[in-house]
């Protein structure tokens, strides 16, 4: 498999250029044309598996950041008020928190793996927000360490 980025235009002008060639290989009475057809439909059809399974993992993936972020969210800010502070819950919050942070690189291979598509790449960039967003909250209320404006920092001393 060769990875250059074709961006949508170029792939839906190849499935037109695709097309008119099948058009034209099934019209004809020629065997071997018929098994060109034959062949080109299989391509076109593992195209589309790929393109679908790509598509899926994308909204998969998606789904589960927001749910764990909304589910983490909900935990951390009941915990600050003194809500439920029984030791499972913060095991669950722990977990949770661990979960989030695992589905950081995912995101960012699946946001270079979707350059031709902006409005999922939109919601990978907005999914990977949310994520920054409750890592952050979790880091401040849970673990009591300050946060600045940058993920990467840790606890600040003094």
């Amino acid at each position: 498999m060769h990875h250059h980025h074709h961006h949508m235009k170029n792939v839906i002008f190849e499935d037109e250029e695709k097309s008119k060639m099948l058009a034209r290989l099934l019209k004809s009475s020629h065997p071997e044309d018929l098994r060109a057809a034959n062949k080109l439909i299989k391509e076109m059809v593992q195209e589309d598996q790929k393109r679908m399974e790509k598509i899926s993992k994308r909204v998969n993936a998606i789904e589960e950041v927001n749910n764990n972020v909304k589910l983490l969210t909900e935990m951390v800010m009941s915990h600050s008020q003194g809500g439920a502070a029984a030791g499972s819950s913060e095991d669950l919050m722990k977990e949770l928190y661990q979960r989030c942070e695992r589905m950081r690189p995912t995101l960012f291979r699946l946001a270079s793996d979707t350059e031709d598509n902006d409005e999922a790449l939109a919601e990978i960039l907005q999914a990977n927000d949310n994520l920054t967003q409750v890592i952050n909250l979790y880091k401040q209320l849970v673990r009591g360490e300050e946060v600045n404006g940058d993920a990467t920092a840790g606890s600040i001393p003094g």
